[in-house]
């Protein structure tokens, strides 16, 4: 019952003589009211959920990641099944990806919350990170001129711009490295031209927005050995998004502890920006049922292998 419907059933009740208890009466307006207001904060409609899920593996002149299609499939289908409207590309070059990214933008424009998972190849340099399309140039070529690696990479802070227009909650989720691969040689250039600026791009959240990396900074994001179908990080997450009664901030919190788990401390997921407190990206939580959350001991995440 609605609570339009519980007013007009009041109403009709008093018309018609049925006597109700004042105390009882206003206990059930106010459970009524607060449930209202419940599902209006934390559970918008499907139309107003958007989600772009990336998901790189085959590249053309880099290693394979053997399970990152996999993890962009199965974070599309969860979500999905939660109300998202998705938008996903697997094994993406790099002008396949900003046209996604495009029309990501003006779908998460018209919605309440966007999403953003992306599994793949990256590289973080001067605290800047760059998701790695599949036709990205061999290593060798990137190093040549410092300006390759913004040309031929997405930077994450075009990411981020993309689903500002979303009005309530902004997330994005990076299942990828960390880690500078051009480093010493490409800082050799960067110092000998004295043409490569610092802080070239940050990604900081703004607002009701949140960033979570699958490790920490300078560190490898482990994809696992081809065994499995998930890395670690993506299998932990998927594992939590099943329960409704976890908003995304502690959802966050219990996948660091399964990969630190997992990798035996080797990966460190880390969030930046929102809380996330009261978003709840499986839906309303029923507030009569009381799920029994399995914690990162008990998680087979299986085998740990490096990118």
């Amino acid at each position: 019952m609605s609570f339009a419907s519980y007013r007009k059933w009041v109403k009709a009740a008093v018309a018609s003589g049925l006597v109700l208890s004042a105390f009882a009466s206003g206990l059930m307006l106010s459970a009524f009211a607060a449930m209202s207001q419940l599902h209006e904060r934390v559970a918008p409609p499907a139309a107003e959920r958007i989600a772009l899920v990336i998901g790189n593996g085959a590249y053309e002149h880099h290693p394979d990641l053997a399970n990152a299609t996999n993890d962009a499939a199965d974070m599309a289908s969860v979500l999905a099944d939660r109300g998202f409207s998705v938008l996903h590309l697997y094994n993406v070059g790099f002008d396949a990806i900003r046209q996604g990214l495009r029309q990501f933008s003006e779908e998460a424009a018209r919605s309440e919350i966007a999403v953003v998972f992306y599994a793949g190849r990256s590289t973080e340099v001067d605290k800047c990170l760059y998701l790695l399309p599949v036709d990205i140039l061999p290593e060798e070529s990137l190093i040549k001129s410092h300006h390759m690696l913004r040309l031929e990479a997405i930077p994450l802070d075009r990411v981020m711009g993309s689903m500002q227009g979303a009005s309530r909650f902004r997330l994005a989720i990076l299942d990828a490295s960390r880690v500078d691969i051009f480093s010493r040689r490409m800082r050799d250039r960067v110092l000998e031209s004295r043409e490569f600026p610092s802080q070239v791009c940050r990604a900081e959240p703004q607002g009701e927005t949140l960033v979570a990396y699958s490790t920490q900074e300078g560190n490898v994001a482990h994809d696992g050995d081809g065994k499995g179908r998930n890395s670690p990080y993506t299998q932990a997450l998927l594992h939590y998004l099943k329960y409704p009664d976890l908003d995304i901030g502690l959802v966050f919190r219990l996948v660091r502890d399964a990969v630190m788990v997992s990798t035996g401390g080797r990966q460190v997921p880390v969030v930046y920006g929102s809380s996330g407190q009261g978003v709840y990206l499986s839906g309303l939580p029923d507030p009569f049922q009381v799920f029994e959350v399995e914690q990162a001991g008990d998680l087979d995440l299986g085998p740990v292998t490096g990118q």
